[in-house]
């Protein structure tokens, strides 16, 4: 059941419920009669672009590098806090788009039967409850097809909604009033040289009637209502371009009625059902965790005297052993987990309880969520993704591209979202010139870069005073290593010749910028993002000579450049060059700890549980460190992230999903699993919001919303099941024991395959692949399978079968027990398609586009 429910309203922002269609986004409370839906549209921002490229960068960049190569760290610092920052420091902040707010009058008396759900295979809020023998319903939901929030009030006695509505954003907003006789609106502007806004509402109804009195929608006896509202601005950087708000809304909403809204509602579930019910994820119930206590048992603790029938207090009085297995299943179906509050549900796992189902709904929450806040032709999902109910949100709810962007589009590809990946590349492309300025006026430097944030403008300068954050010239290539990614998953070579020159630039900054160091090309100045290491004297430092995590990015970028361009066909001087810059780069080192070294030098850390694991990342996001080609770093890689555990690291929402990702690509799903529940029990909000504790080392932050470590919490749940980033499909390869029984349908792999995988007693039962685009499979598992080419047939797979067992082959004759020597085959039509085991045990076959293989695990051989 893909479903949030709770039985009261909202009473704050982080208990109401989301909506969103990438452009537009709105918070529903489902207060009974008195009460508010909070909205965003992902261009609203105070100002407009500015050059923030300070003046004397230039100027002073030689001069930092030289301290910073002389030792003198502290003089290499406060030099580039004058030097280096951004001129205002600050880029532009993300803010709500406003409010509607309705009163519905009504008589004295109980309200009962109250029930708030978001389903999120339709996409619609619901809310229903009863009050003086009426039933009172409303329905929210956003589409993508219209653009606007629709939101439906009823009761089921007639001409019982009489009510009002009204539009606000706080005290900033310059005009109010009628747009029309049943339409109401406000509108402003969004600070010097930023956009305008409008948001309007219109009313629809059945019986009764509609008008509108100075600021106000007035609704009177009215059996049902429809309320239309939208957002829009002037912003000009997206691919639709709005020159006048008024004017647009009132056509748009002109045309929207209420015998429209049943096919605008259709409309909407078809659409949204369809790219969310690409991959579902199923967890059956199982043991529980050592120390924590089972589904069934903390299910039976929950359930007062009062919601437990005769017969099932009495079952439990008995005990599991005097009770029939048929009883005890009986008791399970009469009490599921599911029929719990969501809120609830989360209480019972900070208590200790299992509850693998709320894994499999953190994961349909998280595609949930890119959905909502990243369709093609919008902005990316900021900080926020597109929800934010404040004028100044902490970190200005903008882009953070030193781990928190890049991290809202880890699922994009493995969770069959593809397309929502594609405003971040949008994106880089305005950040493109921007970023040729950045590292012409500020390093003397050709090419692009980014810093550590950008924003709406596509801004590039360096953001902040903060020392182990701004002045890190590397957060353009990671974002930048995401096109590669994208390609690998669609093998879409239109999309990387697109991309192409980005990368191009991308590189030619750092063929530029590199600065020798004895035989090594290092970046300089460096850091390990937001971290602090302590010197031999014992003071701090946080600028270096390339950080690991800088050396890794640089690595990736490279050999992606160099990749694409075999792809591509195209040869350059940049490419030559790049392969020489390969050579020189610094080697990952191992520490006195037998850690991977976070930088050049084996310094300790000031902070060894820091939240960041940047010098991590050779491991996840990146592939250079791996069992096959270097096993002793990724065991010192194991080593640096257990002094990070046992430090207190992994503390807040995003590093906690960071976390289970790495746990995955170690093949441990017993700690993966263990911080799927830390996350789940101590770092979410009642309405599955991930959040960001207030932090010790830095005042004045309180828990906030991030949704970063949602969407990469469920990138985690889903590398737990499938990895493709070795160019091989390893199925199951952090399975945690606890997960005994369960499915995963439509994970995407790199080379464009899509997977289907069902497991029982923790094991492998079967996979199905789906070939998009022909090429080889490599499949890595742990148990011997068996492969039936199935052909994609309307309403299901095709019936054609072919046969592979383990390391022996079905002969032509298709008789069980006669084999044909060393390796497999696949056979379809009778005919043999070898399918080798090679070097490293994984069965290999050539697979022809559109082709669906149906893999069985054989057991007993």
């Amino acid at each position: 059941m893909n479903k949030l429910f709770y039985t009261t309203y909202a009473k704050e922002w982080l208990e109401a419920l989301p909506l969103g269609n990438g452009r537009l986004g709105a918070m529903v409370y489902g207060e009974p009669f008195e009460g508010r839906i909070q909205m965003n549209e992902e261009s609203v921002v105070y100002g407009g672009p500015i050059d923030r490229i300070n003046p004397d960068a230039a100027k002073h960049f030689q001069k930092i590098r030289s301290l910073i190569k002389d030792g003198k760290i502290e003089e290499a610092e406060e030099l580039s806090v004058y030097a280096l920052s951004g001129t205002p420091q600050s880029q532009r902040p993300f803010q709500t788009l406003g409010e509607f707010s309705y009163r519905i009058r009504h008589r004295e008396g109980e309200i009962s039967d109250y029930r708030r759900e978001l389903d999120l295979e339709s996409g619609i809020v619901t809310v229903s409850f009863k009050q003086d023998g009426i039933t009172y319903g409303m329905q929210a939901f956003i589409s993508l097809e219209e653009d606007v929030l629709a939101v439906e009030l009823s009761a089921d006695k007639p001409g019982c909604i009489s009510m009002s509505g009204l539009l606000t954003r706080g005290r900033y907003y310059n005009c109010a009033g009628s747009a029309a006789e049943d339409a109401i609106y406000i509108d402003g502007d969004l600070g010097k040289g930023g956009s305008e806004f409008r948001v309007q509402a219109k009313a629809c109804t059945q019986g009764g009637s509609v008008r509108t009195i100075g600021e106000h929608l007035v609704i009177q006896n009215a059996d049902r209502a429809v309320v239309y509202v939208n957002g829009v601005t002037t912003y000009p950087l997206r691919e639709k371009k709005i020159t006048d708000c008024g004017g647009y809304l009132r056509r748009q909403l002109s045309g929207l009625t209420l015998e429209g809204f049943e096919e605008i509602r259709e409309n909407h579930i078809r659409r949204h059902s369809e790219m969310f019910g690409r991959s579902v994820l199923v967890i059956e119930d199982g043991a529980a965790e050592p120390g924590q206590v089972s589904a069934a048992e903390s299910l039976a603790r929950s359930l007062g005297p009062e919601q437990m029938s005769a017969e099932e207090g009495l079952a439990r009085s008995l005990g599991p052993e005097q009770m029939s297995a048929e009883h005890e299943e009986h008791l399970r179906s009469l009490a599921a987990l599911e029929q719990l509050p969501t809120d609830e549900r989360l209480r019972r796992i900070a208590e200790g309880g299992t509850d693998h189902g709320m894994a499999a709904l953190y994961y349909a929450y998280g595609r949930y969520l890119l959905m909502s806040c990243s369709q093609p032709g919008g902005l990316p999902a900021n900080l926020q993704g597109v929800w934010c109910e404040k004028l100044e949100p902490i970190w200005d709810s903008k882009y953070t591209i030193n781990i928190n962007t890049q991290m809202n589009y880890w699922p994009a590809e493995i969770c069959n979202l593809s397309e929502c990946h594609m405003p971040l590349f949008d994106h880089l492309e305005r950040m493109l010139e921007n970023g040729k300025r950045t590292a012409s006026e500020m390093y003397g430097c050709r090419g692009f870069t980014a810093h550590h944030n950008t924003d709406v403008w596509a801004d590039t300068a360096p953001q902040d005073l903060a020392i182990p954050a701004s002045y890190w010239v590397m957060g353009g290539a990671w974002l930048a290593t995401h096109i590669w990614k994208h390609y690998r998953y669609t093998m879409d070579q239109d999309f990387l010749e697109r991309m192409y020159p980005l990368l191009y630039e991308c590189v030619q900054f750092y063929a530029d910028f590199l600065m020798e160091d004895g035989e090594e090309l290092v970046i300089c100045p460096s850091v390990s993002p937001e971290n602090t290491y302590i010197m031999e004297n014992g003071r701090t430092g946080r600028l270096c000579m390339s950080s690991t995590m800088d050396t890794a990015i640089l690595r990736d970028i490279l050999i992606q450049f160099l990749e694409s361009e075999r792809v591509l066909g195209r040869q350059s001087e940049l490419g030559e060059q790049a392969m020489g810059i390969l050579e020189r780069l610094p080697g990952f080192g191992v520490g006195r700890h037998g850690q991977l070294m976070e930088w050049r030098e084996d310094y300790e850390e000031w902070e060894i549980g820091h939240r960041h694991f940047s010098h991590l990342y050779p491991i996840f996001p990146s592939n250079q460190i791996n069992a096959y080609e270097n096993p002793k770093l990724l065991e010192a890689g194991k080593k640096a992230l257990e002094r990070r555990m046992e430090h207190g690291g992994g503390h807040t929402g995003w590093s906690c999903a960071w976390l289970i990702n790495l746990y995955a690509r170690f093949g441990d799903g017993d700690s993966a699993v263990k911080y799927i529940h830390d996350l789940l029990g101590k770092l979410t909000a009642p309405n599955l919001f991930d959040m960001h504790p207030p932090l010790d080392r830095i005042p004045g932050i309180p828990w906030v919303f991030q949704i970063d470590g949602n969407l990469g919490g469920a990138c985690g749940i889903a590398q737990m099941l499938l990895q493709s980033h070795l160019d091989e499909i390893f199925l199951l390869p952090a399975l945690p024991p606890s997960w005994k029984k369960g499915s995963v349908k439509g994970l995407c792999a790199e080379g464009g395959f899509e997977a289907d995988i069902f497991w029982e007693e923790g094991k492998l039962k079967e996979a199905v692949l789906y070939s998009k685009k022909g090429g080889r499979a490599v499949i890595r598992c742990s148990e011997k399978i068996l492969v039936r080419i199935d052909e994609k047939a309307e309403g299901g797979f095709g019936k054609n079968a072919a046969f592979c067992r383990g390391q022996e082959a079905v002969s032509k004759d298709g008789k069980s027990g006669t084999f044909c020597g060393e390796g497999a085959a696949v056979l379809k039509d009778r005919k043999d398609v070898p399918a080798a085991l090679d070097e490293k045990g994984r069965y290999v076959w050539e697979t022809r586009a559109g082709e669906v293989y149906r893999i069985e695990a054989v057991l007993n051989r």
